[in-house]
Order: structure tokens, then sequence, then C-alpha cells
């Protein structure tokens, strides 16, 4: 028999992403004092980014926005607000000192990345 179990929704993707993980992913206690949509980018995002041997704990790293609009389930169509919720989210990693960012916007389009640096 086969079974095919579906995790929808966050709460369902964060199950998922920790399962693969396999429970290697150390979360600094800071981040249990954050917004809901501050820790989900973290653990999902940022958490996960590789840093090179012989590094000193930061790494450059880009994340899309349509790729955290994805994971995070943003069905809203202001486009302003999402930007917005999600800049909101990322400041409070920056004010937490937990990362670096800088918004990217390319061409005046909607087409937005991140430039994240890792620091913890």
């Amino acid at each position: 028999r086969d079974y095919k179990i579906e995790f929808g929704g966050i709460f369902g993707k964060l199950f998922s992403h920790n399962v693969r993980a396999l429970n290697v992913i150390r979360f600094p206690i800071e981040i249990y004092s954050l917004s809901q949509d501050s820790q989900f980018i973290y653990r999902r995002f940022i958490s996960t980014m590789i840093i090179p041997k012989g590094s000193d704990k930061s790494g450059n790293f880009q994340i899309e926005f349509d790729a955290i609009m994805k994971y995070m389930d943003i069905k809203t169509e202001h486009s302003t607000h999402n930007r917005g919720r999600i800049t909101k989210a990322l400041d409070e990693l920056k004010q937490a000192e937990l990362i670096q960012y800088k918004n990217n916007r390319i061409r005046r389009h909607d087409y937005i990345t991140y430039e994240v640096v890792r620091l913890r």
C-alpha cells in the first residue's frame, strides 16, 4: 500500500521542514520573543542557510519575495501590504541582531530579493 500524507498550511510546512532537517538546526532563544512571521522566516529560510567552513558564522544569501509569500501562504492580493508584512518581519530579525539585510528591487519591477547575512 502507498499512503500520501499532505501537510497543508504553515504549521504543516514547518513540521515537514523540521522532519527533513532531522532536528539538527538549533535556534537562538531570542527567536521565541519575535512575531510569528519573523519566526517562520527565520526557521524556514535563514536557519537553513549553509555557511561555508572556516567562515565566521555569517554569509551572504538571497531570498526571493515570491518564495516567502508562497511559503507563508500569503493570499492577499495587495502587494504593498504583503511587502510591508515581510519587511516588518525582517526588520524584527534585524533589530534582534539575528540578521542583516538589504532590500533590492530590480529595474522597478515587482521582483524583490532580500540580501541577507546570517549572523547567528
